[in-house]
């Protein structure tokens, strides 16, 4: 949790989805890592729709618990508060221009307070003395805008219209209790799963995507927003981001977490080929991808999933234990190359060494609009990618030449990286000097590895 706080953007929100068991003690753990005054609420989902039959139980487990908490809650309030879709039923019984409307008592209710005053039912001429919701200027102006509605032929209580295009653009406020019928259940995203992979019994229990997508609305992602799901599961997350952004045109981006956890060797998914639940995590984000791509092509021409394995660093790890004048120089020693020599071909090197790079610059697959094929620069293989900001980075693992260093000025880079065992010779040091007072004075960014 305090990993899950720190990730957070300060006007970002975290949901945990959690059973009976444990709930209580989740509770107590988020007030402490969050605050008790940055939290928002707890979902009550209803996660299967037919009735248990369990009996050695007094209560069947038809919901789940989603707590959710804000890493500000003041700062979430102001950058916008999600709503989620519509509920309810609008119709047009007296054809209102304005369109399909809902309504709401005007009178208020035995635990509100609002103005007393004699209101006059146009239709039946009975006069109504109570308290109700607005001021008697407010009512009159509504009345003018025919916005008051008189229900029981004419003979009702008024009643105040809400036209359906003014909610669809507000929103509405989220409830804690979602319902299968709104926001999926488990046997429905099990049917989805059975259609996707053409088989049965893949994933026990999978989220529905309608969850995940109801979860985004109240969070309000945008276009900027990055969803982390660091229990990613069946791959729900990924799919509900990627729908959602071709629903309303966003370009939400998504970072799926999921152990390589093994599969049982009797079940469906080791049967079908999985070995493990990160195999069936990619499977599915695969298959969405190649999903939509097929129903709308002119909108996912760069719907893609970038994919990493957690592995060593391809870069020796100083240690701050050395206790001696001789350990601290075999140190030093050992750091003339920062790299390690554990991969056999150099392209592969400089492949593995390159995307650790882009992930410790805060780039990955989310900050790059491409990475270029390595190219031939003066006799040195350079790395070019393109920044979001459309700024380009080179970056190099290869000797270091006098010609390298009047092609990196003529390209103009935003940053370049080098290791520091590119610069080589009896003058490395004084090459090295040289190129960051040169590349200093033109603000070129060079970070020495």
């Amino acid at each position: 949790m305090y990993l899950a706080r720190n990730l957070l953007r300060d006007d970002g929100v975290i949901f945990i989805s959690i059973d009976d068991n444990e709930v209580a003690n989740l509770k107590l753990i988020c007030d402490d890592v969050f605050g008790t005054e940055n939290f928002e609420g707890q979902i009550h989902w209803r996660r299967r729709h037919n009735q248990p039959n369990d009996k050695t139980k007094m209560i069947g487990l038809v919901a789940e618990h989603i707590l959710c908490y804000a890493k500000n809650l003041n700062t979430y309030k102001q950058s916008g508060v999600g709503k989620v879709d519509l509920t309810g039923k609008f119709s047009n019984p007296d054809n209102d221009p304005r369109g399909d409307w809902a309504s709401k008592p005007w009178k208020v209710g035995s635990d509100q307070s609002g103005s007393r005053y004699i209101i006059k039912n146009p239709n039946s001429g009975v006069a109504f003395d109570e308290e109700w919701m607005g001021e008697e200027a407010t009512y009159l102006k509504l009345q003018s805008d025919k916005r008051i509605v008189f229900p029981r032929g004419g003979d009702g209580l008024p009643r105040k219209k809400y036209f359906k295009f003014e909610r669809e653009k507000e929103g509405q406020c989220a409830t804690n209790w979602w319902s299968h019928e709104e926001f999926g259940s488990n046997q429905g995203a099990n049917d989805a799963m059975t259609k996707l992979f053409f088989k049965k019994n893949i994933f026990s229990n999978p989220k529905p995507s309608e969850l995940l997508r109801g979860l985004q609305q109240i969070a309000n992602t945008n276009n900027e927003s990055i969803v982390l799901d660091f229990f990613a599961g069946s791959g729900t997350t990924a799919q509900s981001v990627m729908e959602l952004n071709l629903e309303d045109g966003g370009s939400r981006q998504f970072i799926c977490v999921q152990m390589p956890e093994l599969l049982d060797k009797s079940s469906e998914a080791y049967k079908a080929g999985y070995r493990t639940i990160a195999d069936i995590t990619r499977a599915r984000i695969d298959k969405v991808i190649s999903k939509l791509k097929t129903e709308q092509p002119d909108k996912t021409q760069d719907l893609a999933c970038a994919y990493f394995t957690l592995a060593p660093s391809n870069f020796k790890v100083w240690r701050d234990d050395v206790d001696s004048a001789n350990a601290l120089r075999e140190q030093l020693e050992i750091f003339q190359s920062a790299e390690k020599s554990t991969h056999t071909k150099q392209t592969d090197a400089q492949t593995y060494m390159l995307t650790e790079l882009l992930l410790k610059h805060g780039l990955g697959a989310l900050g790059v609009h491409a990475i270029a094929k390595p190219k031939n620069v003066a006799g040195v293989t350079v790395h070019r990618v393109l920044m979001v900001d459309d700024k380009t980075m080179w970056l190099c693992f290869e000797t270091y030449t006098t010609e390298l260093k009047d092609e990196i000025i003529k390209a103009m880079p935003a940053q370049l990286i080098m290791l520091n065992s590119c610069f080589v010779g009896a003058k490395a040091d004084e090459q090295l000097a040289n190129l960051q007072l040169e590349l200093t004075a033109l603000d070129i960014g060079l970070t020495i590895i």
